[in-house]
C-alpha cells in the first residue's frame, strides 16, 4: 500500500493519464507529418498564429531559413492578414507589418473584391480605399515592406508621390460623396485625369533594406551581406554555430547583424544591453556590459553589419553567449582592415573603357575617403528636386563626423576615421600566361562606393580582398564556468 501511495504522490506532481498522452502523441505525429511533407504551409500557419509577437516571428523566420524555404514580401493585390503560400514560397502576412492593422487590411481586401481586378498603381489604390482607415502610416508601412513592389515605380518613388496620391484619393472620395462626375464623363476621362508618378532616384539598396527591416522586423527581400560579400569572404572570422560549442573564455570574431536588443541596468545602475546576433550560420546571444555599451550604443541600435569581438561565456544551462569587447561597423572594417585588392580583368572585354574606368578609380579614390554614414536621415522627398545632388551633399557632411558645435575646439574634437588607400593588383591573361600588374604609387581607398565601382569596371571578373583581424582584446575579467 505504501508503494502504491508513493507512486501516486510522485505521479501527482506532474503527470498525464494515458488518454491525455495519447492525444498529445497524435497531435505531435500530425504536426510532424505536416512539417515534413508541407513545410511552407505548416510554417505559414504557425507564423499566422504568432503574428503579433515580433520576437517569435523572428525566431520562426530563422526556422524558415533552416528549412531552406523562400519568404517573399506581402502583395497589395493579394490582401490578407495571415501568412500564405504561393508557388511554394511563403508570402509575408500584411498583419505582421508594423503599423498595419486588421481593419486597414479588410478595407483593402473589400476594395479589391469590389473592383474585380488588381490595383494598377498607387493612385488607383488611394482612389478606391477608405483613406481614413488606410492612412499615410499604413501606406508607408506597406511600401517599405515591399507590398507595392508589383505596382509601377520603385519604393522611393512611391513614397515621394504619396502626398499626391492621398490628395487625389481624398478628392475622388469628396467627388463621389457629392455625386460629381467628370465634365466629359466616362471611364476614359477618369484615366486622363489620373496623375502619374513623378520620377526620382531610387533608394540606395542598404537604405531600402533598413526601411524594410523597420517595417517587418528583419530583412525580407535581400540582405546587407550581399553588398559586402568580398570583404566577408576575406575576413578570417568565426561562425555563430561554431561559437555555440566553444569553451569558456574562448575569443571569437563574428560578422553579422544585431536582430534585436534590450537594455538593462546593473547593480551600479549603469545601462548595459543584451542582444541577439545573427550571421549566415545562426543566432547567438550577446551581452554588452556598461563600459562597452557607453562606447558602442549607436552600433547596438543600428542595423548595419558589425564585426563582433568577444569571449564565450557558458551559462548555467550550458548554452553560450558572447561577452562583447569590441564592435566595429563593416564600413570601418572595409576601409581600415583591408590590406590589398585583387581584380581579374579580361583585356579583350575591357577595351579602352575598362582602362579608363580603372584610371577614374585611381583618380577619385586615390586619397583617404570618408566612411559611409552609420544612419541616413529620413527626409521629405520632393521628386521635382534633384535628389541625387542633395544626397551627395548631405552624405559628404555626415560621413566626415565633423560638425555640430561651431565653437568646439578642433584640437579636442575626435578625428573621423577615414578609409585608407590600399594597393590594387590586376590579374590579366595574355598569350596563355597570367600576369599580375601592380603600381606602387597608385592605390584605391575602399569604401562601399569604390567597391561597387570596381565590380562595374568593363571586363572585370573575380574580385578578391585580403583583410586581417586585429588581435584579441586582452582578457580583463576572469571567466569561471563550464567549458
Amino acid at each position: 500500500a505504501r508503494e502504491i501511495y508513493e507512486e501516486m504522490e510522485f505521479f501527482a506532481q506532474y503527470g498525464f493519464n494515458k488518454s491525455h498522452s495519447a492525444a498529445y502523441a497524435l497531435l505531435s505525429i500530425q504536426t510532424a507529418w505536416l512539417k515534413a511533407h508541407h513545410p511552407a504551409e505548416f510554417m505559414a500557419a504557425t507564423m499566422s498564429t504568432e503574428m503579433r509577437k515580433s520576437e517569435r516571428i523572428t525566431q520562426l523566420i530563422d526556422e524558415v531559413k533552416a528549412l531552406k524555404l523562400d519568404i517573399v514580401p506581402p502583395d497589395i493585390n493579394l490582401p490578407r492578414s495571415e501568412f500564405g503560400v504561393r508557388d511554394g514560397r511563403i508570402v509575408f502576412g500584411m498583419g505582421a507589418v508594423k503599423g498595419v492593422g486588421s481593419a486597414a487590411i479588410d478595407v483593402i481586401a473589400e476594395a479589391h473584391e469590389e473592383l474585380g481586378r488588381d490595383f494598377t498603381d498607387l493612385f488607383d489604390l488611394c482612389e478606391n480605399v477608405d483613406l481614413q482607415k488606410v492612412n499615410r502610416k499604413v501606406l508607408e508601412g506597406l511600401i517599405n515592406a515591399g507590398a507595392m513592389d508589383h505596382l509601377p515605380g520603385h519604393r522611393r518613388q512611391q513614397l515621394a508621390n504619396l502626398d499626391r496620391a492621398l490628395a487625389f484619393g481624398q478628392k475622388a472620395a469628396r467627388d463621389k460623396a457629392g455625386g460629381q462626375a467628370s465634365l466629359f464623363g466616362g471611364a476614359a476621362a477618369a484615366e486622363v485625369l489620373k496623375p502619374t508618378l513623378m520620377d526620382c532616384e531610387p533608394f540606395d539598396p542598404l537604405v531600402e533594406l533598413s526601411k524594410e527591416r523597420r517595417a517587418v522586423g528583419f530583412f525580407l527581400s535581400g540582405h546587407p551581406f550581399e553588398e559586402y560579400r568580398e570583404l566577408i569572404a576575406a575576413l578570417p572570422s568565426d561562425k555563430a554555430a561554431v561559437a555555440h560549442v566553444r569553451g569558456e573564455g574562448t575569443w571569437v570574431d563574428l560578422v553579422g547583424v544585431i536582430t534585436s536588443h534590450t537594455k538593462h541596468r546593473d547593480r551600479h545602475k549603469r545601462v548595459y544591453a543584451r542582444a541577439n546576433f545573427e550571421d549566415k550560420s545562426g543566432v547567438i546571444p550577446l551581452t554588452v556590459y556598461a563600459r562597452q555599451y557607453e562606447q558602442y550604443q549607436d552600433l547596438v541600435a543600428s542595423d548595419t553589419i558589425l564585426v563582433v569581438g568577444g569571449r564565450v561565456q557558458v551559462r548555467s544551462d550550458g548554452t553560450r553567449e558572447i561577452v562583447v569587447d569590441r564592435l566595429t561597423r563593416i564600413d570601418e572594417v572595409l576601409g581600415t582592415w583591408t590590406r590589398d585588392i585583387l581584380l581579374e580583368v579580361d583585356l579583350e572585354a575591357a577595351g579602352r573603357s575598362g582602362l579608363e574606368g580603372l584610371e577614374a578609380l585611381f583618380r577619385e579614390y586615390g586619397q583617404p575617403q570618408p566612411l559611409r554614414p552609420l544612419e541616413f536621415e529620413d527626409e521629405l522627398i520632393d521628386p521635382r528636386k534633384d535628389i541625387t545632388e542633395k544626397e551627395t551633399a548631405d552624405n559628404g557632411t555626415a560621413a566626415t563626423g565633423v560638425g555640430g558645435d561651431p565653437d568646439a575646439d578642433p584640437e579636442v574634437m575626435e578625428q573621423p576615421v577615414l578609409a585608407r588607400p590600399v594597393p590594387l593588383v590586376v590579374e590579366v591573361e595574355r598569350e596563355g600566361k597570367t600576369w599580375l600588374l601592380k603600381s606602387e604609387g597608385r592605390h584605391i581607398a575602399l569604401c562601399l562606393d569604390s567597391l561597387r565601382r570596381l565590380r562595374q569596371v568593363p571586363g572585370a571578373g573575380k574580385l578578391c580582398l585580403r583583410a586581417a583581424m586585429p588581435a584579441p582584446v586582452e582578457q580583463k575579467r576572469r571567466f569561471q564556468g563550464r567549458g
